[in-house]
């Protein structure tokens, strides 16, 4: 401490020690000490009020003050920053520890000290002093900030068992902020595990290797017991030996549970982002560059994600007009909201998606992005024109469309019902369907309200309906119930029909067939007259015939030999002329006899019964050359007898009118048709004009060239009458010069025919 000059105030009530120690002081020349003196402790107090001192030497012996270091801590309340040493002739190591622990620089004894330990001593203690004051300095700032400090901060040393192990640390100091940081009260000189037993064991491992190692950590972690989250920075506290550590932490559980929410936010953002039913996307703004799309974005526009991120809408041609996304983004500079605007975007194979487009400007990472949020309407739209279009067609159908409530309450009415019962739609509506129900029905409307409530449809309930004008319509009825989206039955909807044209002529064909049974019935009678007329005429004839043939046979018997030639001729004629008549009364009495002939239905071998009349007719006529051909196994299911007729007819008429014929044909067979076989006889005969076909069945009906050959014209009559009784049809195709063809067709098992009496015979 060179140079200056030291202000000394000796307060010493001993004249000669003053000036021992004067003197002392004077030999000293670097620094020089300027000392005044003061006796007594009251004069020196007064001196301290006045002036400043570098250096405080008092007597502890003074007479205005008891003995010890009274005097010493008097001077210390009066000048709390000058260094102070205290003079006494008794040595006392208790006084003089104590004089150290209140602030007093130093302690002599008188006798014992020469001058310059006197001034090595003096400026020791002012160094001394203002080291002190520096320190107290540091400790009030390091005070201050360790008070004051929002993080919490504590200094522990650590606790180890006889093993050497971490097993618990005590609180050495704290800070105010730390009751407020740890939740923990009173914790100074505590240790951990008294305030919380439970704490993990992980703390009490970081801390102590923290200790031993001195580097310092800095980690997050959470309490358990405290329920709280904490951001710690821990270091060594001293020498490695004193094993403490600092401790710097801040309660971060808000934070935590802040950054828990946000990531819950975030995570509950992109499942709904990627969930949602929606087309979303984010894009830059600029040139709209796609950074995410969700889910639903790629399965509508039908494409794959990598194909889209980092790529725009206008590379991948989603706008349907570009200029869409301009005047968008420039309606949204401009503060005004886009919401459901109508947009219609491309897919990647060029379909079109109707969406309703709603944009927000949005900040990621300090960029400006465009969130995109579409939904698809297309169906929507789509049901919206078939809802119209349905409509449309309710609104012109001719058929009364009425829509009601389960209580019957009219709440649609078209203009089939305007035009069917008279009423407009505004003078029904609201009202109860009862309104078209007359009188004679009064619980009908309950029923089908019932039926109704219980999800039935009523199908084509035919019943009677009133109109405006009081007169009754008859309708055709529809009656559906209609359900919500959940399935819920909220009303019905009735379809109904004028049917009064189809009454009046269902009324008009029941009087038809009224009519017609009559006539049907007075023709059966008549055909039983009819019948019955035939057997009698072809029995009265056959009584005559007889007759004659008999006398005939007479004269021819007893006369012949004297009968002229020519009157042989006549009588020859005569007996010729009445075997014709017995055949053709035969004829008739088969063909009336086939009107009463009961069908026995089998198996009938066609082909063999064909080979077995044409046999029969070789035999008959051996010198004719006639070619066959019967196909094989044409079997028909009918009436062996009946049929053996048909066979014989139209195989008869074939080989009669191949008669002059050098190389004739005949031939039987069968052909398939739509899945049926068709029986046919064909012949190279005369044939016949088509245009004749049509009355060729008809009883006694002869073509015309047909006189040269025998026959009354009943066979292909009788064949035809066969036909018909089992269910079959007949009908013939010729040629003139080129033959004749005979088609028929025979029902299968089980078919239909008469089996009994001709219909209509």
């Amino acid at each position: 401490m060179p140079g200056g000059e030291l202000r000394i105030l000796l307060i010493e009530d001993n004249p000669s020690d003053a000036d021992l120690i004067r003197r002392m002081l004077a030999e000293n020349r670097d620094p020089e000490f300027a000392v005044q003196v003061a006796e007594l402790l009251r004069d020196g107090l007064a001196l301290l009020e006045s002036r400043s001192y570098d250096i405080v030497l008092v007597d502890l012996g003074l007479p205005d003050c008891r003995q010890g270091l009274e005097a010493a801590l008097r001077v210390r309340a009066r000048v709390p920053l000058t260094p102070i040493m205290v003079l006494t002739g008794l040595e006392d190591e208790e006084i003089a520890l104590k004089s150290w622990q209140l602030d007093i620089q130093d302690y002599l004894i008188k006798g014992e000290f020469n001058a310059a330990l006197l001034a090595r001593s003096i400026r020791n203690a002012i160094q001394r002093k203002r080291d002190m004051e520096v320190l107290r300095e540091s400790e009030n700032r390091y005070r201050i900030l360790f008070n004051t400090i929002d993080d919490a901060f504590c200094i522990i040393e650590m606790l180890y068992d006889e093993a050497g192990n971490p097993v618990d640390y005590r609180f050495l100091e704290t800070n105010q902020a730390f009751e407020k940081h740890a939740g923990l009260v009173g914790a100074s000189g505590k240790r951990i595990r008294e305030l919380l037993p439970d704490l993990e064991q992980h703390w009490v491992d970081t801390y102590a290797a923290v200790a031993q190692s001195g580097e310092p950590v800095h980690f997050e972690n959470r309490s358990k017991p405290l329920g709280r989250w904490f951001s710690v920075y821990a270091f060594r506290f001293g020498a490695a030996k004193r094993r403490q550590v600092g401790i710097q932490f801040t309660d971060i559980t808000q934070r935590k549970l802040a950054d828990q929410k946000l990531r819950e936010s975030e995570e509950k953002f992109s499942k709904a982002f990627h969930a949602a039913p929606t087309l979303i996307s984010i894009s830059t703004l600029p040139e709209g560059r796609y950074l995410d799309v969700n889910e639903e974005f790629l399965r509508t526009l039908s494409f794959e994600r990598e194909g889209v991120l980092g790529r725009t809408s206008q590379e991948l041609g989603i706008w349907d007009s570009p200029r869409d996304r301009e005047l968008l983004i420039a309606m949204l500079h401009d503060n005004q909201m886009v919401r459901d605007y109508p947009t219609v975007l491309r897919t990647r194979d060029g379909r079109s998606i109707n969406g309703l487009l709603s944009l927000e400007i949005i900040e990621i990472e300090g960029n400006e992005c465009l969130l995109t949020i579409t939904r698809d309407v297309t169906a929507l739209k789509r049901a919206e024109e078939e809802r119209n279009r349905l409509a449309l067609i309710v609104e012109s159908s001719e058929d009364a469309i009425i829509g009601k409530t389960l209580d019957g309450i009219i709440t649609s009415w078209n203009r089939g019902a305007e035009k069917i019962y008279g009423f407009r739609a505004e003078e029904v509506k609201g009202r109860h369907i009862s309104l078209l129900t007359p009188d004679t029905m009064p619980d009908e409307i309950e029923g089908i309200l019932k039926a109704m409530r219980r999800g039935e449809r009523i199908e084509r309930l035919e019943t009677l309906r009133v109109r405006k004008d009081g007169s009754q319509i008859p309708v055709a009825l529809t009656i559906s119930p209609i359900c919500d989206e959940q399935g819920g039955i909220v009303g019905a909807s009735t379809i109904a029909r004028d049917i009064s044209e189809r009454k009046a002529a269902e009324q008009e064909i029941v009087r038809l067939n009224a009519d017609l049974a009559t006539r049907a019935k007075q023709l059966e009678l008549a055909n039983r007259d009819l019948e019955a007329f035939n057997y009698s005429v072809a029995h009265d004839l056959r009584q005559p015939l007889t007759v004659i043939s008999s006398f005939c046979q007479a004269i021819d018997t007893f006369c012949g030999t004297q009968l002229p030639g020519d009157c042989r001729d006549f009588l020859q004629a005569v007996l010729d002329g009445v075997q014709r008549m017995n055949r053709l009364i035969d004829a008739l009495l088969d063909f009336a006899r086939l009107a009463h002939a009961e069908l026995r239905r089998e198996p009938v071998d066609l082909s063999a019964l064909a080979s077995e009349i044409l046999q029969e007719m070789q035999v008959a006529e051996p010198q004719r050359q006639v070619e066959v051909h019967i196909a094989k196994s044409a079997v028909a299911y009918g009436d062996a007898n009946l049929l053996r007729v048909v066979l014989l007819n139209l195989l008869g008429n074939a080989w009669k009118y191949t008669g002059s014929k050098a190389s004739a044909v005949i031939e039987f067979g069968s052909r398939d048709v739509n899945g049926r076989p068709v029986y046919y006889v064909r012949d190279n005969g005369p044939g016949f004009n088509q245009e004749q076909a049509a009355k060729i069945f008809n009883p006694f009906e002869r073509l015309p060239g047909a006189e040269q050959f025998r026959g009354f014209g009943i066979g292909l009559a009788t064949v035809e009458r066969v036909i018909r009784r089992h269910g079959g049809s007949i009908w013939a195709e010729g040629e003139p010069d080129r033959g004749a063809t005979f088609s028929f067709t025979l029902p299968p098992a089980g078919g239909l025919g008469t089996g009994g009496k001709e219909a209509g015979a």
